[in-house]
């Protein structure tokens, strides 16, 4: 399972492209994820993104049907949203792994730190931290 780290290391020009794609709009990161419904068919929608110390992640709020998707089967793609002037596109698919407890603290674009896990406790808009990773099928 790759991190982003070792995009940047391995491939840093698509490491650079695709953190200007995934920052487009700000301070926090947008994209559309992909999961895996229940019943198989796929799920999408718009989703917030940080690269943070090499690793890439999303905040998903945790009553959502894609963070129900991503805790029972990983699986995602994820692509960002092309800019106006050009058709270009980043588009990585692997496996979501999410952040439990004090596994990780991340910081968001801001630069505040957000502790690992479900935050906001059992609330409707409460969020999980999934780490997101390239390149892993799900095998």
């Amino acid at each position: 399972m790759a991190t982003w780290a070792e995009l940047e290391r391995n491939a840093p020009a698509l490491a650079d492209a695709g953190r200007k794609l995934i920052y487009q709009f700000g301070q926090m990161g947008l994209a559309f994820l992909a999961t895996v419904r229940r019943d198989g068919a796929p799920r999408l929608h718009p989703i917030c993104l940080t690269i943070v110390d090499g690793g890439l992640y999303a905040f998903i709020l945790s009553r959502s049907p894609k963070c129900a998707d991503l805790r029972r089967d990983g699986r995602y793609a994820l692509h960002t949203f092309p800019p106006v002037e050009v058709d270009d596109e980043l588009m990585l698919a692997g496996r979501a792994a999410g952040i439990t407890g004090d596994q990780q603290r991340v910081k968001r674009g801001r630069g505040e730190l957000l502790p690992g896990g479900v935050i906001g406790g059992g609330n409707p808009g409460a969020v999980v931290q999934f780490s997101i990773r390239p390149g892993q099928d799900g095998e």
